[in-house]
């Protein structure tokens, strides 16, 4: 039967006549308050568990980014640019990635060391390719005086003096090859660690006057006028 009240139950007794016709109608309800206030109550559970669920995923969402998405980003960052700075930042994020901060750190640095050894060593062979090259040209030139010397004593006709002069021109030269030799030894004993200093007096005249005398024949040769 229809009642006014949401939240009851009803239920009818029909009574008869001794015809058993209906004669009157008796109706019984019962009201259950306690239904309206716990559907209430389930309708105020429901909303505090979407509100509950929404804040949970705000607050998981926030701490994915936080905690997971921030690292990744500056680790994808370091990646690219190797940026000191954000290796820091990765530092301080407790856990595993405060270990990955510290490899990148470590890596970083093994790299500027290889860098630098690299540098030193392409420095290094810059260094004895010119020594080399300079060691060709400085063996090359007493060589030459030896040589050059040796064919003139050759000539017929020399004079005495002459003689004289050519041999001790070569004899210098020599000397000056086996100078050219100690120093090449000598550079072996400095990068050793076990070269001994002598200090002398020079005549700066003689070796004026020695290295004069050793390249007239070249620069003659040449066309050049050597003063």
């Amino acid at each position: 039967i229809a009642s006014q009240y949401k939240y009851s139950f009803s239920s009818e007794y029909i009574l008869n006549d001794w015809t058993n016709k209906p004669v009157a109608k008796i109706v019984f309800t019962k009201n259950f308050e306690y239904l309206k206030l716990q559907t209430s109550f389930s309708w105020n559970i429901f909303l505090f568990l979407l509100i509950s669920l929404i804040l949970s995923w705000i607050i998981i969402h926030l701490s994915l980014r936080y905690w997971i998405m921030r690292p990744v980003k500056l680790i994808l960052n370091i990646l690219e640019t190797e940026d000191s700075k954000q290796i820091n930042q990765l530092k301080k994020v407790s856990g595993e990635f405060e270990k990955l901060g510290n490899l990148f750190e470590q890596n970083i640095a093994q790299k500027q060391e290889l860098r630098l050894a690299k540098e030193k060593a392409e420095g290094s062979d810059q260094l004895k390719l010119a020594f080399l090259a300079n060691m060709s040209h400085e063996i090359r030139t007493p060589m030459n005086g030896i040589l050059g010397f040796t064919e003139l004593l050759k000539e017929p006709g020399l004079s005495e003096s002459d003689q004289l002069n050519f041999l001790n021109i070569i004899e210098q030269s020599g000397e000056r090859m086996l100078n050219l030799i100690n120093d090449i030894v000598n550079i072996s004993k400095i990068e050793s660690g076990q070269m001994n200093i002598y200090l002398s007096k020079v005549d700066i005249n003689e070796q004026v006057e020695y290295i004069y005398l050793f390249f007239k024949q070249e620069a003659e040769q040449k066309g050049i006028q050597l003063i």
